[in-house]
């Protein structure tokens, strides 16, 4: 393996773990930063602010609408890595597209055995 094929397939395979590892990083930053922020609000006595406490939320309803876009833009991208496969005649592509195609349908599923949000909002009042 030449040192080319070796830097493409680390950056092709590293990059995206790279920026994911940084994203989530971030995203843990941010939470960390939020938690300060209450409790310190809390150690000096003054009202936590409501968009505040919306935020240091963990639990999420299921979000049909939601799971429906991710659903799509998965097998959107598993489209599009099949049809890159089959132009450039690179059948191993094929099976990288498989793994967005699962995904895509997993959501798809999510997304039609989830209730609606708004019967949850009926039922809570």
């Amino acid at each position: 393996m030449e040192f080319t094929e070796a830097f493409i397939a680390f950056t092709a395979l590293g990059g995206p773990l790279l920026l994911l590892a940084f994203w989530l990083w971030l995203r843990a930053r941010h939470r960390r930063d939020l938690l300060q922020l209450a409790e310190s609000c809390i150690a000096q006595g003054q009202a936590l602010d409501v968009e505040l406490m919306e935020s240091l939320k963990t639990s999420e309803r299921p979000d049909p609408e939601r799971d429906m876009r991710r659903g799509v833009i998965y097998l959107g991208l598993a489209f599009a890595i099949a049809v890159f496969s089959l132009a450039v005649e690179e059948r191993v592509l094929l099976g990288a597209a498989s793994f967005p195609c699962v995904l895509g349908i997993a959501y798809l599923i999510f997304s039609r055995r989830s209730p609606p949000a708004e019967a949850d909002d009926l039922t809570e009042a």
